[in-house]
């Protein structure tokens, strides 16, 4: 165990002991050479340690791992830097005076999604580890470091921080497409009933009701009288029972009396044991072409 621990902080991942499994071996070590190549996102480190001495042990830990390490020694300097430079994971050491204050301000202020490991002494007491916690510290490690406790603890935190950054990307992404979705088509959901849970503006617009009035009611609000009940069967059929999308042109009636026309995809959101939850409608206003070509 001495020896591993030594090879650990000398950089080496691991090493193998004898093992007739050398095909098990060879993708071990393929997986772990790729691991290391492909660290190059996630790959920023800011150590902010009063101790040089942990501070190189630290790099010789990380930097065979293609992680990129920073060292800062003041409180003031890494604030500023966290505000023009995204990091991966923060290493504090709990010696700052001001340092769960620090913590504070950067969850507050700068990113309150990046993980924090804080290094504390070794007879550290439970007061001390709670307050950390309670400030937002993803992981409290004790010094001297423990090499393979200190990269296990480091790849678990940086994978989190990448799930998340991945999530919020993707959310990001969500939130364009429904933007785009909202201003250039009519969008409403309604419950397994048919009863009105979302309508955007140009549902609104159109229909010439205020949100208020729609949300809680019916679709038949805008139920045109002339459509037939065929129609509506069909669609039924389709969203509630055979659980697809239904796709035709409806005519509605808007508040006023007057007659729009419109191009509707409506589909069922199914939950994970199959029950529909809501439906979503997309329709896009046709009625100017069809007075166009007197349909």
């Amino acid at each position: 165990m001495h020896y591993k621990e030594y090879l650990y902080f000398k950089g080496i991942l691991d090493y193998i002991i004898d093992i007739p499994d050398t095909k098990y071996l060879a993708h071990s070590i393929y997986q772990t050479i790729y691991k290391i190549e492909s660290n190059t996102k996630f790959n920023n480190i800011l150590i902010i340690e009063k101790s040089k001495r942990i501070c190189e042990q630290i790099k010789d830990i990380m930097l065979p791992r293609n992680y990129e390490v920073s060292v800062i020694n003041d409180l003031e300097q890494a604030y500023e830097i966290l505000k023009t430079k995204s990091y991966s994971l923060v290493i504090l050491d709990i010696n700052y005076n001001n340092c769960f204050e620090f913590l504070s301000n950067v969850r507050s202020n700068i990113d309150k999604s990046i993980p924090f490991i804080m290094l504390t002494e070794t007879n550290r007491t439970y007061d001390i580890v709670r307050e950390a916690y309670k400030h937002g510290i993803s992981e409290c490690l004790r010094k001297p470091i423990f090499a393979e406790e200190f990269i296990l603890k480091v790849d678990q935190l940086i994978d989190h921080f990448k799930l998340i950054y991945n999530i919020m990307e993707k959310q990001s992404l969500l939130d364009s497409y429904r933007k785009i979705v909202d201003i250039s088509t009519i969008v409403s959901k309604t419950d397994p009933k048919g009863i009105i849970t979302y309508v955007n503006k140009t549902f609104c617009d159109i229909s010439g009701y205020d949100k208020d009035e729609l949300i809680g009611e019916s679709h038949n609000i805008i139920r045109h009288p002339k459509i037939s009940k065929e129609i509506f069967k069909e669609m039924w059929k389709t969203i509630k029972n055979d659980k697809k999308i239904w796709s035709g042109i409806i005519t509605n009636k808007n508040k006023q009396g007057e007659d729009y026309i419109v191009k509707t995809h409506i589909m069922p959101v199914v939950d994970l044991d199959g029950n529909i939850s809501e439906f979503i409608a997309l329709r896009t206003d046709i009625t100017e072409i069809y007075k166009r070509n007197n349909i």
